[in-house]
């Protein structure tokens, strides 16, 4: 009986010690090393907060080719030269009964600088097509239902063949030449990184 009281101490003695060991061991990693890492889950929600942070940096600014739906797709210089306007169904040389095949019947004819127009609504745009008196489309100009800055026209089909105020209206101007067409884009105001007005297509010749 003495010695089993003695195996149970001896037991006793040696675990104690063995936990006092362990307590005390020190840590020799690195104070770099002994930083907590993000569980799998945390380093996740990480990750998707940067990506969140990336794509504020895009904005409806990116404008031009990007989709045949899209309201900007018709800043396309080769469509331009031809009198296309991309991805709106306009272009010159179509008859005024094709157009209100298109477009439907206008909601208002009358004259603008001694040209003959139709009115149309579109979704994003007030649409006129000239001459009315000559029976098919040779100008073209549409403004605007939302904000969009001259600036990003210049991002898109680059600098003017001339830009400045407007002798007619008096308000920011810019004037580009493809083909047989002149592509005249006016600002809201004098500002020359303000608002567009109006983007008028013309036919010279």
């Amino acid at each position: 009986m003495r010695k089993f009281f003695i195996g149970i101490i001896l037991i006793m003695v040696i675990m104690f010690t063995t936990g006092c060991s362990l307590f005390n061991q020190e840590d020799n990693r690195k104070p770099s090393e002994r930083v907590q890492q993000p569980d799998n889950e945390q380093q996740k929600g990480n990750q998707n907060n940067n990506q969140q942070s990336d794509d504020k940096g895009s904005s409806d600014d990116n404008i031009g080719d990007s989709g045949e739906t899209s309201k900007y797709s018709f800043l396309n210089k080769e469509q331009l030269s031809k009198g296309i306007f991309k991805g709106l169904n306009v272009e010159t040389g179509l008859t005024m009964e094709q157009a209100n095949e298109r477009f439907g019947e206008p909601i208002e004819t009358d004259y603008l600088q001694g040209g003959k127009y139709n009115l149309y609504e579109l979704d994003d745009y007030k649409l006129l097509l000239f001459d009315v008196d000559e029976g098919y489309v040779k100008h073209v100009i549409l403004y605007p239902k939302f904000d969009l800055k001259l600036k990003a026209i210049r991002d898109v089909l680059g600098q003017p063949e001339y830009e400045g105020l407007s002798d007619l209206y008096g308000n920011w101007s810019l004037v580009y030449y493809y083909g047989n067409y002149s592509f005249f884009i006016d600002g809201q105001t004098e500002d020359s990184n303000g608002n567009v007005s109006r983007f008028f297509l013309k036919e010279e010749y």
